[in-house]
C-alpha cells in the first residue's frame, strides 16, 4: 500500500534470516531507544502504568511459540467511563508489519508513528488514537549501561554475575552490581519470564540494609536481566568456611541482622518461603542480608495443594502437614537457620537423616533439634520458641525481636540500621 505523502520514508525491517528470536531480537534493538517499547515487560506490568483513553507501549512476548510485537492501547468498553486494555499482535507478512485493517508498513516504526495521526480500524480498537506513548518505569534499565562480568553461578532460570551498573542522575557513577541473567530460547522461556519479573516486582518495595536490594530490570532484550545490590562479602557459608572457626560474636551478629532483615520482610507482608544459609549473603562489612526471593509470596499467609521440590529440612509442621506458609513457617525456619549459623555451616540441618526421617522428627511435635553449644542463652530461648509445634502458639518475628534484640526498637524505620531510600 502506497504511503500517505505527509509521511516521511522509513528504513524497512526487511527479513533476512527468517522471522525468528534473531530478526525480532534486530527490529527490538532498532526501536529500543523509543520510550513506548517495553521489551519483554509482561502484560499485568504494562496495564498497571496506563490511566487515560488512548495510552498505549508495545511490548514482546511469545505467541503460539512464535515471538511476537504486541500493541497494548487504553481504549472504551461500552460506555466512555469504563476503560479496558486491548492487546493486539503485530503480524509481519511479506515484509510488511501490520494490524490486519488494511494499513501495511515497512518498518514496525513507520506503523506506530501512522497510528499516531490515524485512528486504527482493527475492530477491537476501531476509531482509537494512540494518543499517550506510555514512558518506562523508573526501574527499566537499558543494556546498554550494564557491563555483566564474571559468572557467580548458575541455577534454574539462567546464570549470576557479577558487572556494573552506569547510573544516570545529577552525576554520572558506575556501582558494583550481582546481574541475574535469564536463560532464553527454551520451551519454558515465558514461564521463567513471568517468574522472574514477578521475583523483581516483589523486591522493587524492598529497602533494609539487611535484604538485598533490586536496582531494576533491563527487558528491552535478550537475555532479560535483573539488577540487584552486590553482596561484597559473599556467601554465609563460603564465610563460614574460610573464616572457620567464626568467633561466636560473629555468629551472633548474623543471627541479629537475620532477624532484622525478616522482620522487615514481615512489615512489608512478604513470606520467603526458603529461609536458610544458602540464601543468606554478606554486605561488605559482613552484615547479613537475606536474598533469593524466587519462592516469595506477598500476604500474610497461602496454602498450597501439592509440595513439589521443597527444602523438606527447612519446612515447618503445618507446610508439611497442610502445605501452609506464612509469617509463622518463615519463623520456623529461621530457627533452622539460626543451627546453621551457631553449627558455623559445617552441615545442612538433622545430619544423618534423609528427608524422609527429617520430615518424621519435625511432625513428631518435639523440637527437631537440640540448640549447637555455641548458642548464648537468650538466642537458645529463642531457637526454642522457633520449634512451638502449634502455629497458634509459635512467635511471630516481633516476638523473637523481643528475646534477640531487648534493648532495640522493632519498628525498622526508628532503627539505627534503616537507611532511608535516595
Amino acid at each position: 500500500q502506497k504511503k500517505d505523502d505527509d509521511e516521511p520514508k522509513e528504513k524497512s525491517d526487511k527479513k533476512k534470516d527468517g522471522e525468528g528470536e534473531d530478526f525480532y531480537d534486530m527490529v527490538g534493538k532498532s526501536i529500543s531507544h523509543q520510550v513506548w517499547y517495553h521489551g519483554f515487560m509482561p502484560r499485568e506490568d504494562c496495564e498497571e502504568l496506563m490511566k487515560d483513553v488512548g495510552d498505549f507501549l508495545l511490548r514482546r512476548t511469545t505467541v503460539d511459540d512464535r515471538p511476537s510485537f504486541i500493541l497494548s492501547v487504553l481504549v472504551p468498553s461500552g460506555s466512555a467511563k469504563v476503560l479496558k486494555c486491548s492487546h493486539i499482535r503485530i503480524d509481519y507478512k511479506n515484509s510488511l508489519w501490520s494490524l490486519n485493517d488494511g494499513v501495511n508498513r515497512a518498518s514496525l516504526m513507520a506503523l506506530i508513528k501512522y497510528y499516531m495521526s490515524k485512528p486504527a480500524k482493527y475492530s477491537d480498537v476501531a476509531g482509537a488514537f494512540l494518543k499517550g506513548p506510555v514512558k518506562r518505569p523508573d526501574y527499566y534499565l537499558v543494556h546498554e549501561n550494564i557491563h555483566v562480568g564474571n559468572e557467580l553461578g548458575r541455577g534454574a532460570f539462567g546464570t549470576v554475575h557479577a558487572g556494573t551498573l552506569k547510573r544516570i542522575g545529577e552525576k554520572e557513577e558506575n556501582v558494583d552490581v550481582a546481574i541475574k541473567k535469564m536463560k532464553s530460547g527454551d520451551g519454558a522461556a515465558k514461564k521463567h519470564l513471568l517468574e522472574f519479573f514477578k521475583e523483581c516486582r516483589l523486591m522493587l518495595r524492598f529497602n533494609h540494609p539487611n535484604v538485598i536490594r533490586v536496582y531494576g530490570v533491563a527487558p528491552g532484550n535478550q537475555p532479560v536481566l535483573i539488577v540487584l545490590e552486590l553482596a561484597g562479602g559473599g556467601s554465609l557459608k563460603g564465610y563460614c568456611k574460610k573464616n572457620d572457626p567464626v568467633p561466636v560474636f560473629q555468629l551472633v551478629n548474623f543471627a541479629k541482622d537475620a532477624l532484622r532483615g525478616m522482620q522487615y520482610l514481615q512489615t512489608e507482608k512478604v513470606i520467603h518461603r526458603d529461609l536458610a544459609a544458602r540464601n543468606c549473603l554478606l554486605g561488605k562489612n559482613s552484615e547479613l542480608k537475606i536474598s533469593d526471593f524466587g519462592l516469595s509470596h506477598h500476604g500474610d499467609s497461602f496454602e498450597i495443594d501439592k509440595l513439589k521440590s521443597v527444602p523438606i529440612k527447612w519446612l515447618s509442621p503445618e507446610t508439611l502437614s497442610k502445605g501452609r506458609f506464612s509469617h509463622k513457617t518463615d519463623v520456623w525456619s529461621y530457627g533452622v537457620l539460626l543451627w546453621e549459623i551457631f553449627s558455623r555451616c559445617a552441615s545442612d540441618p538433622f545430619p544423618g537423616m534423609n528427608n524422609a526421617e527429617a520430615k518424621v522428627a519435625i511432625l513428631n511435635k518435639k523440637p527437631p533439634m537440640d540448640p549447637p553449644a555455641a548458642i548464648p542463652n537468650n538466642i537458645r530461648e529463642a531457637f526454642l520458641q522457633c520449634f512451638v509445634f502449634d502455629e497458634e502458639l509459635r512467635p511471630n518475628f516481633d516476638g523473637l525481636w523481643k528475646t534477640i534484640l531487648p534493648d532495640e526498637e522493632c519498628d525498622y524505620r526508628q532503627s539505627q540500621y534503616y537507611v532511608a531510600k535516595v
